[in-house]
């Protein structure tokens, strides 16, 4: 069935490297290649079809079709993968969207391995798209609290990847994500399902053309116990559409988080508003950045939109208006001004103070004064001036005046 179903997608004319596949081929475990409760699903492999000296005794399944899923799914099936003891030794549950290579009885043989099978649509999936991350539901019993399963996955090269074999070899891959976990459960026969979140990590050196996916029941071959099991279900490649840092004149906006989508932000004048330059970092190098601005009288608006490799995209919005200060306010003791609120003469002590300006609420300049060389403190005369709430702006900082 799964050779049937790979020939029909090339009847259809549709080759993986004519468009970007983001997902993993049946990633959550939902084809299977017949009802039998120990059939491999589409697109993994297992014991039952690896090849090598010990293939034939190495054939009998470790796994099992699940039916049921972890909690929210929207599937109906998932992966149990389960570890055999035969004479004490120790043979680890694997399934891998390669192939596996069983050649000698030794688990730590050198010579046993996961492999990408180029030469067989079978045992390898073409993959050339860059995730950021991968997300994982596991349920994992082991009978030792300290045993630890493991999830791989390689981005590697047009070459015929072995793991673990080839982990070290940064010219044959471009990243890879592995997670090792220990038991989510006490028993077998109960599912504690979590979620396991794995960055990819890019630290090979070619460009990526397969993809070679690793479940296996240990991080170490041939250690464990008999039955250690893991269920697996809905693995996801994640693609930022995330914002890491919005700078307004080169310095982080106050009260930024990238998970917060809107700010208001309140300048001094008209001026300073106009004058004001926002940055905008995507999280991903990969991620397109998109910034729409709407104009008026006393205000700006910028629409943000981050779009992620795979389409995925977030908007973030600002809007910039005029009058009382807001989030841009500076921190306590950056602008030291008294008295504050004041009826006559007010002392202003800064830093460097290059340039001050006074502004109403509605953004007029009411004073500005400019300073040959830099000073630390200087008088203000308000006497005159209504009352009421000002901006003090020195430098690009700005914090409240109060004139009573």
């Amino acid at each position: 069935m799964k050779k049937c179903f790979i020939v029909f997608a090339l009847l259809l004319g549709l080759s993986f490297s004519s468009y970007a596949q983001y997902q993993l081929l049946n990633p959550g475990f939902e084809e299977w290649e017949s009802n039998s409760s120990n059939a491999e699903p589409v697109h993994w492999n297992s014991f039952a079809t690896s090849d090598g000296v010990m293939a034939i005794l190495a054939s009998t399944p470790h796994h099992y079709h699940r039916y049921g899923g972890r909690p929210g799914t929207d599937g109906s099936s998932f992966l149990t993968i389960y570890s055999t003891a035969i004479i004490g030794i120790v043979a680890n549950g694997n399934m891998t969207t390669g192939r596996i290579h069983a050649d000698e009885a030794s688990a730590t043989s050198p010579n046993n391995y996961n492999y990408t099978q180029r030469s067989n649509p079978d045992f390898s999936q073409p993959f050339t798209a860059t995730p950021d991350s991968m997300y994982i539901w596991v349920s994992f019993y082991a009978s030792d609290a300290n045993t630890q399963g493991s999830i791989s996955a390689f981005l590697h090269g047009n070459c015929d990847f072995r793991d673990p074999s080839d982990k070290n070899d940064h010219s044959k891959y471009a990243a890879q994500a592995v997670a090792h976990f220990t038991r989510t459960t006490s028993s077998r026969n109960i599912y504690n399902w979590q979620q396991i979140k794995v960055p990819f990590v890019y630290d090979g050196e070619t460009e990526p053309a397969y993809i070679l996916m690793s479940l296996t029941t240990n991080m170490n071959p041939g250690a464990g116990a008999a039955y250690d099991s893991l269920s697996i279900d809905d693995i996801q490649f994640i693609y930022s559409s995330w914002l890491s840092d919005i700078k307004l004149n080169g310095a982080t906006l106050d009260g930024f988080a990238k998970d917060r989508m809107h700010y208001d932000v309140t300048f001094a004048s008209v001026e300073e508003m106009n004058a004001a330059q926002f940055q905008f970092i995507p999280e991903v190098n990969d991620a397109q950045v998109n910034v729409n601005p709407t104009s008026a009288d006393s205000s700006i608006s910028y629409e943000v939109s981050v779009v992620a490799e795979d389409g995925t995209s977030r908007t973030y919005t600002i809007d910039c208006t005029v009058g009382t200060v807001g989030i841009r306010e500076v921190a306590d003791n950056a602008i030291a001004v008294y008295p504050n609120p004041a009826t006559s003469v007010v002392v202003v002590r800064a830093d460097n103070m290059r340039r001050l300006t006074l502004c109403n609420l509605q953004g007029q300049i009411v004073l500005q004064r400019d300073f040959e060389a830099p000073v630390a403190t200087c008088e203000l005369d308000v006497a005159s001036m209504p009352k009421g709430v000002y901006a003090l702006t020195i430098d690009g900082n700005t914090t409240k005046l109060v004139v009573e």
